[in-house]
């Protein structure tokens, strides 16, 4: 007997594109969309992002928007600062790195899925902990005049080896 499950045909496939993603080489700059959402830089921090007048090209998904915010825990935005500034991708930048807290650069994508709505991803590997071997911000901004507003975060975590999971996720590390 044949049962199809077509969420779970979906789920694998966005797994799967998750996994070459994952794969590829984090330096070169990539611009996909989709249907929901529009990847417009994935650079290293210190190229600027101008929002107007980047080149988007079709691609049948956006990985790292596959799951969206659902999987990251949220940080209440009391804890924030700023919360305001012209260029979100700085403006995310400066409210959740340090270059006193890790080792090596962030990795940062921006992607913008709706209308005046822009999501920055930082990822930050390398950090000077024994447990959190790296984060992962999710940082919503909104734009309605000037300036952008972080509208909602959340963060992930991977651990050091040894001391708790290997990928990111919302779980603490031991």
């Amino acid at each position: 007997m044949l049962i199809r499950f077509p969420c779970f045909t979906f789920l694998l496939l966005a797994a799967i594109a998750v996994t070459i993603s994952s794969c590829s080489n984090s330096g070169l700059s990539t611009i996909t969309s989709s249907p929901k959402a529009a990847v417009i830089d994935r650079t290293d921090s210190n190229s600027p992002i101008n929002t107007d007048s980047a080149r988007v090209t079709p691609s049948p998904t956006t990985p790292s928007t596959t799951y969206g915010r659902a999987s990251y825990k949220e940080i209440p935005l009391t804890d924030v600062s700023p919360l305001t500034g012209n260029d979100p991708k700085a403006l995310a930048l400066k409210a959740f790195t340090s270059s006193q807290d890790a080792s090596q650069s962030p990795q940062v994508e921006v992607t913008k899925p709706a209308g005046n709505t822009v999501v920055v991803i930082i990822s930050q590997l390398g950090l000077y902990d024994d447990s959190v071997a790296g984060i992962r911000y999710w940082v919503e901004l909104s734009q309605t005049g000037q300036p952008w507003k972080i509208v909602w975060a959340g963060s992930q975590v991977k651990c050091q080896p040894g001391r708790g999971h290997q990928d990111w996720s919302v779980e603490n590390c031991v």
